[in-house]
C-alpha cells in the first residue's frame, strides 16, 4: 500500500472524527473504560503486592521468633551450666545449724592445722539476697597471734573449695604481751532441707 493511499485513509478517518458525533462518544467512552480498566488491574496489582508484602512480614516475623526462642534455649542451657558449675563451689547444708555447724568444724581444723588458737567464735546466718537462693554464713572469730600460724590459716580459707571469703582482718601487735587477732570470714551455703519422709 502507497503512501498516498495510506494518506487519504488518514483524512478519511480524520474528516469522520471531526463530523461523526457518535464516533466520537463511543471513542471517549472506550477510552474512559479502558482507564477504569487499567485502574482496577492496579488496584488488583497493589492488593496482591501488599497480601504478598503481609505474608512476607509474617514469615519474617516468625523467623525471628523462632531465632529468638533458639537463643533463650541456648541462654538457658549456659545459664544452667554456670549455675551448676557455681553450686560445685558453694557449701551444701540441710538447715541452717548444720550449715554454722559445718563452718564452725572446718574453722576449728584448719585453725588447728595451722597452729592457732582460737578464744571466741561466734556465727550467724544472714537470709539470701533477694533473686538468690545461697545464704551467707558469717563467723567472727579472735585469738591470739602467732607468726606464721596467722599466714598458714589466711592461705588456708583463700584455697579452700568451696571457698571461704575473709572479709575483715585485724591485728594488734601493739606489746608483746598482747598480740590478738580478730578475722570475719563469709561462706556461702546452698540450704535445702530433706523431703519429708526422706
Amino acid at each position: 500500500m502507497s503512501r498516498v493511499v495510506l494518506a487519504q485513509q488518514w483524512q478519511q478517518i480524520k474528516q469522520q472524527w471531526h463530523t461523526n458525533r457518535r464516533l466520537q462518544a463511543a471513542s471517549f467512552i472506550a477510552l474512559g473504560l479502558f482507564v477504569l480498566w487499567i485502574h482496577a488491574r492496579l488496584d488488583d496489582w497493589r492488593l496482591a503486592k501488599k497480601e504478598d508484602a503481609k505474608v512476607a512480614l509474617n514469615m519474617y516475623l516468625d523467623t525471628q521468633a523462632v531465632a529468638r526462642e533458639h537463643e533463650w534455649i541456648e541462654r538457658a542451657k549456659t545459664s544452667d551450666v554456670a549455675l551448676q558449675q557455681m553450686r560445685t563451689k558453694l557449701w551444701h547444708a540441710s538447715s541452717e545449724g548444720e550449715a554454722e555447724a559445718q563452718l564452725r568444724d572446718w574453722i576449728q581444723k584448719i585453725a588447728k592445722e595451722s597452729g592457732l588458737g582460737i578464744t571466741r567464735i561466734t556465727l550467724e546466718v544472714s537470709p539470701p539476697p533477694r533473686g538468690f537462693t545461697w545464704y551467707a554464713v558469717r563467723a567472727d572469730l579472735q585469738g591470739t597471734y602467732v607468726a606464721g600460724a596467722w599466714q598458714r590459716m589466711l592461705n588456708a580459707m583463700a584455697t579452700n573449695t568451696p571457698p571461704v571469703l575473709v572479709d575483715y582482718e585485724q591485728l594488734n601487735l601493739v606489746t608483746s604481751t598482747n598480740l590478738f587477732y580478730r578475722i570475719n570470714v563469709t561462706a556461702w551455703f546452698v540450704i535445702k532441707e530433706p523431703s519429708v519422709g526422706q
